[in-house]
């Protein structure tokens, strides 16, 4: 099975490098590298939006970084709004029989599976303000047409953030939570289709809150106080806060990219090195987390590695949805190369990761796991095709059959 795997991931491979001779445009030059000082987004006279990760400084204000750089926008005066979105759709060609969506496998049968869908917009305001809203749709079962089809939306991200100065911007609204690397890393700027299993269960989502950042030399930094309710706009029912903290020193604003396609490859080279650490606490639960994370950038070469550790103690007998009875310390860490085999048209990409859900005990959340794929990129790295293996082992417990193999089309604007 596995040799066919490879045949067959290898045709896709040399296909997406046909397609990109015969069809795609190549891309521009990249821009000259943006320096740290924040800046309100600018358009030319089509309208056009500067990427979104080009304003402010420091982890927090990546918070306002939209997926894709935005095409359509309009611009008066020191007013700007640029439309923005992204469309993920994933086949699933093989799974393993135990395969689960809720034990964060990517599908729990063969066939297509619309990821992601994300439309909003940013822009800017006098006075050194900007803003950002983001929404996804996606499947609810708790909402449904009168036929009984499900159907939803949630939002990601309400943000309006001030940078007026480097070493202070502040964001204040729901979105990013200014802890990990991997979290702070856009979906259409990751090196594979699917994210790192102990990003999915150690990473902190998305909270309603209050960021500062800032950057002084090779130095940044961000934090914030949070909600500890992940809910977004149905307010603060944990009865609690989370408070974050992340900080890096960098050889130069290489950003949180783990991919060298696309407006990724316009990153200058450098080397960063960065940590974070949270606390929450509410009625019920004490938590707190902490993790390191090293990333290199080369014109052609990625390399990403991070590490987290958190732990879960119950205060009180659990009265809501997701609280813990016992305490749970949880460690977790990927390592992440992706390798440009054709600078800015196709790339090749691996990962290996450890993931303990307990420490304390020997169990199937004990995971070791391996992915490996390739990227192809059209469109200026607008349009991007890959195929993921990724291979997931229980290393105490049952052995469960779960590998997958994800082909991906991602569009983003």
């Amino acid at each position: 099975m596995i040799s066919a795997l490879c045949k067959w991931m290898g045709g896709v491979a040399l296909l997406c490098v046909a397609s990109g001779s015969a069809f795609a445009q190549p891309a521009a030059e990249p821009p000259p590298a943006t320096p740290a000082t924040p800046a309100t987004p600018k358009a030319d006279a089509e309208g056009d939006s500067a990427p979104a990760d080009s304003r402010g400084a420091g982890p927090a204000a990546a918070a306002l970084r939209a997926d894709g750089a935005g095409l359509f926008g309009i611009k008066r005066g020191e007013y700007s709004l640029t439309l923005t979105g992204l469309v993920q759709i994933w086949a699933m060609p093989y799974l393993g029989s135990d395969a689960l969506v809720e034990n964060d496998d990517p599908a729990t049968e063969t066939g297509f599976r619309a990821r992601r869908v994300r439309f909003g917009a940013y822009g800017g305001l006098p006075e050194h303000f900007n803003y950002r809203v983001y929404f996804e749709l996606f499947d609810d079962v708790a909402a449904s047409t009168a036929d009984g089809r499900p159907v939803g939306a949630r939002l990601r991200d309400a943000l309006v953030g001030w940078d007026r100065f480097e070493f202070a911007n502040v964001v204040v609204g729901a979105g990013k939570v200014p802890y990990s690397r991997g979290n702070l890393t856009p979906t259409s700027e990751l090196a594979l289709p699917e994210d790192a299993f102990t990003i999915k269960r150690l990473g902190i989502d998305r909270r309603v809150g209050v960021a500062v950042s800032g950057a002084a030399g090779l130095l940044s930094y961000g934090a914030g106080v949070f909600n500890a309710d992940p809910s977004l706009s149905f307010g603060n029912r944990a009865d609690g806060l989370l408070g974050a903290g992340r900080v890096e020193l960098s050889t130069a604003q290489i950003g949180y990219s783990q991919s060298t396609l696309g407006a990724a490859g316009a990153k200058p080279m450098g080397f960063s090195i960065g940590g974070g650490a949270t606390l929450q606490k509410n009625g019920n639960q004490e938590a707190w987390s902490a993790g390191g994370d090293l990333a290199f950038r080369h014109e052609r070469v990625v390399a990403t590695g991070e590490l987290l550790y958190s732990k879960t103690k119950p205060l009180a007998v659990p009265s809501v949805p997701g609280g813990v009875a016992v305490e749970v310390p949880s460690l977790g860490g990927y390592f992440t190369v992706a390798v440009a085999v054709i600078p800015k048209l196709l790339e090749v990409a691996g990962r290996i990761e450890y993931f303990d859900g307990n420490t304390k005990i020997d169990d199937e959340n004990d995971l070791l796991l391996l992915s490996g794929g390739a990227t192809a990129a059209f469109v200026e790295g607008r349009i991007k095709v890959g195929m993921q293996y990724q291979s997931r082992g229980e290393r105490h417990g049952v052995s469960r059959s779960n590998d997958a193999v994800i082909g991906q089309v991602l569009a983003q604007f």
